[in-house]
């Protein structure tokens, strides 16, 4: 038995890493210096891609392996090599009918047939001489009656040809070999690493076969030896690092030659059903912008907006805790709902019961929607799955529901899950998936300041979004009320002033908006100038006497401005009540006040 545990390759004498670099050097050498067969030159040009038969390796690689490949599957201990290279043999068998090959370097073959069974994709799956070969390397070395310890040049030949008789016998298309690092330890010399693996390399190319060599390599790094990175047509690389207090995998192509691919680190789980990727959506900026207005329904707001929201948007609903982010959201669903169409939503902050509890409260059933399938909502913790994973999900409910809306609720809870990096990175890419599928979308984000605040999201997301919905309290003598101010709408003119809403039995409405005060944004309001109200209300005491009191409260209600003022002295002279001496005293007195030369 080949035991890897207490051998290690000895650089550590400067002598011993001058050869090792000298070989290393060598073998680069050799694969430009052999006379190239044209199984080799075909194999340079052949660019036909093979799929690997896991539909999410394959997004990855943008098809499939080249055909003839020699790929290294590098990773540490329970990274899932084997998983993945044991999925890869069997979906091959079953989508492609392609015969495999599994030789084990490390594992008794009852130990890995084993493994293979305790997965979905393998416990049904029967093994014989037509499907996919399990053999033992150090069987194959016991039947040529050689020592595992002693495998000096003469045995190394026979061994290759040894394989070389198995992948012809069996007839495999996929070969593993788990792994290279336990077979190469028991060879005596560097030189026979870079040996062994040049003629493993010419043998596949000359069988016309595809094969992973799977590398026991941490870190960074991509082989033991440094040698076989340099051999090989691909390389795929398996990691595990923890990340807010869990563990988390990637899978990152670190090359691949005469292909395109995704660079990117992917994320995955290692499930049941095998190794399960997390790819990047890549969405184009072709989607189409449409122009039709959606009716809010929400009183004050489509006159806010122009006539509502634009269909395929983007909304983004801020605000501080309580300010009313979630009851805008729930009753612009409510709305959709009543017009019919199909909705989700997503919840990182409260339970399902919880969400349709608060809706009934205003007369919304949201249960109901639920039970005819108008409505889908999907509740967790955002740690409980990858930021891919999310994006996933949600992709295949609104596909599967025909969604025309969603809410995201909420992106502060995203961000305080996951790293900024990642927490943008996943709402850009849903934004995009949302966008090219022309969903309209809202999404909410908590801010951290109760009055007033200096950043729309943590992330700076706000510029993904088309539209921006700020909420806030604002304090008015000594009382808290409520405003709403629209930051921006892309594509569209909007009312910029920041207007009170007040919530009822029927949700939220729009009333006034704060004129006369200023500081509103700050969170502390106060009126413009309150001795100007007073100088207005003394003059009109002073100029129109019992009536002045009237006609002030009135006038007052549309907001104190020199123009309305104006407009209201020349209707008193026009209908006689003001004589002319006395309007000209009334408007010159009312230019004072305001200030107007």
């Amino acid at each position: 038995m080949i035991d890897n545990s207490d051998v290690q390759p000895n650089l550590d004498n400067t002598n011993d890493q001058e050869i090792f670099e000298c070989e290393k050097n060598q073998l680069l050498n050799d694969r430009n210096t052999y006379p190239p067969t044209s199984a080799s030159v075909e194999k340079t040009l052949n660019t036909d891609i093979r799929p690997t038969g896991i539909p999410e390796l394959d997004q990855v690689l943008y098809g499939g392996m080249p055909s003839n490949a020699t790929v290294i599957l590098a990773g540490g201990p329970g990274t899932g090599k084997t998983t993945l290279a044991l999925q890869w043999l069997v979906a091959g068998y079953k989508q492609y009918n392609e015969p495999g090959l599994y030789i084990t370097a490390t594992e008794p073959i009852n130990k890995a047939l084993s493994n293979l069974k305790k997965h979905e994709f393998g416990k049904e799956f029967v093994m014989n001489k037509d499907t996919i070969v399990f053999e033992d390397l150090r069987t194959i070395i016991s039947n040529l009656n050689m020592k595992e310890e002693n495998l000096v040049d003469e045995n190394l030949d026979r061994i290759i040809d040894a394989i070389s008789d198995l992948i012809q016998t069996s007839g495999a298309k996929r070969v593993v070999i788990d792994s290279i690092t336990a077979l190469t330890y028991g060879l005596q010399e560097k030189s026979q690493v870079r040996k062994f693996i040049h003629h493993m390399d010419a043998l596949i190319t000359l069988s016309g076969v595809n094969i992973i060599l799977i590398s026991e390599a941490s870190g960074a790094d991509r082989s033991v030896f440094g040698v076989e990175e340099f051999i090989a047509d691909g390389i795929i690389r398996l990691t595990r690092a923890r990340e807010s207090n869990e563990l988390v995998h990637y899978l990152e192509i670190i090359k691949m030659r005469t292909i395109s691919y995704n660079s990117r680190p992917i994320s995955y789980k290692i499930t049941p059903h095998g190794i399960k990727l997390f790819p990047d959506t890549e969405q184009d900026l072709t989607y189409q912008s449409s122009s039709k207005r959606i009716t809010t329904g929400i009183p004050g707001l489509d006159e806010m907006t122009g006539g509502g929201f634009i269909e395929g948007s983007a909304i983004l609903v801020t605000g501080t805790s309580g300010a009313g982010k979630s009851i805008l959201s729930l009753q612009f669903l409510q709305n959709r709902l009543l017009e019919k169409q199909n909705a989700v939503l997503v919840s990182f902050e409260e339970s399902k019961e919880q969400i349709y509890r608060n809706a009934k409260s205003f007369g919304w059933d949201l249960e109901s929607y639920e039970k005819n399938g108008q409505l889908t909502v999907l509740t967790g913790f955002p740690e409980s799955k990858y930021p891919q994973e999310h994006i996933l999900t949600i992709q295949e409910l609104t596909e599967k529901t025909n969604a025309k809306f969603l809410i995201f609720d909420s992106i502060s809870a995203v961000e305080s899950t996951f790293s900024s990096e990642k927490a943008r990175d996943m709402i850009t890419h849903l934004n995009a998936y949302l966008k090219s599928k022309a969903i309209t979308t809202i999404y909410t984000n908590a801010t951290q300041t109760l009055l007033g605040s200096t950043q729309v999201t943590d992330s700076r997301l706000s510029t993904i979004t088309d539209q921006i919905i700020m909420l806030r309290y604002v304090e008015v003598q000594s009382k808290l009320r409520h405003a709403l101010l629209i930051l921006k709408m892309r594509g569209s003119s909007h009312d910029k002033s920041v207007k009170e809403i007040v919530f009822d039995t029927s949700g939220l409405r729009i009333t006034n908006d704060f004129s006369g005060m200023e500081g509103v944004l700050t969170g502390s309001a106060k009126q413009v100038s309150a001795s100007t109200e007073e100088k207005v209300h003394s003059l009109y005491m002073e100029m129109l006497g019992p009536m002045g009191e009237k006609l002030f409260n009135q006038e007052k209600k549309g907001g104190l401005s020199a123009t309305k003022i104006h407009l209201m002295i020349q209707d008193l002279a026009d209908q006689g009540i003001l004589a002319k001496e006395k309007k000209e005293e009334f408007f010159s007195k009312i230019n004072s006040i305001f200030g107007i030369k």
